[in-house]
């Protein structure tokens, strides 16, 4: 049968934000979302944004507690020192990040190892370093992580 290449048109992505994350990876990142068709929805543990590594506050387009994983394609968090801490004393966050973990679904993390320890989350396909979008981008493309998904089998 024929089989369309993976693509991300048409797929959201959930970028969760915590205080002090990296704006250039974050702008970097949305454009490279966008250009491939997807869709991005930033994630604030408040609906009214949170502040980046610079303290500019930066809009959301969803509150956290409204807003888990399962709403998303693929997933990815971004943090600082600060906001790293907070998020994993948030258990909103830890469930989202343990939710897209469940999921299969492609997980893209920066500044975020208390977090990650809290929700459990280890190295293991399908979570990635977002130290540029081209890898996240790669694996979001092809959509779930299968090879997890026996991890959390029955």
């Amino acid at each position: 049968l024929y089989r369309t290449p993976p693509t991300l048109a048409g797929r959201k992505v959930g970028l969760l934000l915590g205080p002090g994350f990296d704006s250039k990876l974050v702008k970097s990142l949305t454009a490279a979302i966008k250009k491939e068709g997807a869709k991005v929805a930033i994630i604030a543990p408040k609906v009214g944004g949170v502040a980046d590594g610079a303290g500019i506050l930066q809009p959301a387009d969803m509150a956290l507690n409204t807003s888990p994983s399962i709403m998303f394609d693929a997933v990815a968090v971004l943090a600082g020192n600060e906001g790293d801490s907070k998020l994993s004393q948030n258990p909103d966050a830890v469930g989202f990040l343990m939710d897209a973990c469940r999921h299969s679904k492609v997980i893209g993390c920066a500044g975020i190892p208390q977090l990650m320890a809290k929700a459990g989350i280890k190295d293991q396909p399908g979570i990635v370093t977002l130290k540029n979008a081209a890898e996240f981008l790669n694996l979001a493309r092809k959509g779930r992580v299968w090879e997890r998904e026996s991890d959390h089998a029955f």
